[in-house]
């Protein structure tokens, strides 16, 4: 085997090892999106702790002060 035969497996194996690399880190994304959509549906099917009641009061408004400068 020559050097030349050795870097012709070594650029053979680099277009094979680049696009399996590319597709993993798409599948990688793609299952870290799945998760965290996952989780986030998760929250929101969760009821709080804490239910708010709906008091809400009502306030006249203060009277407006004239300003009078003579």
């Amino acid at each position: 085997m020559s050097v030349g035969d050795l870097v012709l497996i070594n650029a053979y194996a680099l277009q094979v090892c680049l696009p399996l690399n590319a597709l993993g880190f798409v599948y990688r994304e793609a299952r870290d999106a799945w998760v965290n959509a996952e989780r986030l549906f998760e929250l929101l099917r969760e009821r709080p702790e804490i239910q708010m009641r709906h008091r809400r009061r009502r306030y006249a408004p203060a009277p407006v002060k004239s300003c009078s400068t003579t």
